[in-house]
């Protein structure tokens, strides 16, 4: 998908956990391949412990859909131009 920005724009899920060991996922939407800068969104734990199943990646946003069959739409004025 090229979108008005004319960049690439990557999805990465990013699992974290501490020495507690506590878990937390996070996914972000971002310009480069680094996953260094962009638009992040915490995943409650259930869903990113099973990773993501598909994406679909539209003019107006991206879907992201969960094994567990959950779904998340998040709309591409939110990470268009580096955001």
């Amino acid at each position: 998908m090229v979108y008005e920005d004319k960049s690439p724009h990557f999805l990465g899920l990013i699992h974290e956990h501490n020495l507690s060991g506590r878990h937390s996922y996070r996914m972000v939407i971002a310009r480069d391949s680094s996953l260094s800068y962009g638009h992040w969104l915490d995943i409650d734990t259930a869903l990113g412990a099973k990773g993501i199943e598909s994406t679909t990646w539209t003019e107006s946003g991206i879907r992201i859909r969960f094994p567990t069959g959950h779904e998340i739409f998040n709309p591409a004025r939110l990470y268009l131009h580096g955001r």
